[in-house]
């Protein structure tokens, strides 16, 4: 599993996690150098993702039960070190995750129910959650979840990608759902502007729907 994450001085990092542990290094594909060495723990890597204005990362892993468990990494000063561990529920199912933009929320797409939590907290206590009414956990198939730009909404795949349901992040409403005309949503992406969102499915057409 790898992403990319701005680094402090502001050039682009490469996040991955091999053997027990995440790596940040340098994108440079021919020679990169490793900057950081952060203990993962372990557990089947499923999902890492980055937030695109903090320094932010966010790992989904599964350990037999199963159990799901999302550990967040928070920057300190210049580098990652404050580290936070959410182990859900069992008998809950995990499909996909995503972080805001400003990394202060994580999105966590279980069975059937969206979760908004706090990722400095990690407390679920606090959390916004919308049931979608629908079966979303899809164990053969990764599910996309994207903030938008400007973190005000959500798109998500559910009912096994049949579906893309857009979300109002600050109430945790439905602001649109759309059947996908192209079967299984394999990816999902917002305009710069937050107004669009583009899908992709199991075709050679991408989808362009206004909000």
């Amino acid at each position: 599993r790898a992403t990319l994450l701005r680094g402090a001085d502001g050039s682009m990092q490469r996040a991955v996690v091999r053997a027990g542990s995440l790596l940040i290094a340098t994108a440079d594909p021919e020679r990169p150098e490793v900057l950081q060495r952060l203990p993962a723990a372990g557990g089947s890597p499923l999902a890492l993702v980055a937030a695109t204005e903090r320094r932010t990362i966010a790992l989904l892993t599964r350990r037999s039960g199963p159990i799901f468990e999302v550990r967040v990494w928070q920057p300190d000063g210049e580098r990652l070190g404050v580290h936070r561990v959410l182990t859900l529920p069992k008998k809950t199912h995990v499909n996909a995750i995503a972080l805001s933009p400003d990394g202060l929320t994580l999105a966590v797409l279980d069975q059937h129910r969206v979760l908004l939590i706090d990722a400095v907290t990690l407390s679920t206590k606090t959390a916004r959650i919308l049931d979608t009414g629908r079966f979303t956990y899809d164990f053969l198939h990764e599910t996309p979840l994207v903030f938008s730009p400007d973190g005000s909404r959500l798109a998500a795949a559910i009912d096994k990608g049949a579906q893309l349901l857009v979300l109002d992040v600050a109430s945790a409403t439905i602001l649109k759902e759309i059947p996908s005309p192209a079967g299984r949503l394999k990816a999902l992406a917002f305009s710069p502007d937050n107004k669009r969102v583009a899908s992709g499915g199991e075709g050679p057409s991408v989808w362009l729907w206004s909000l």
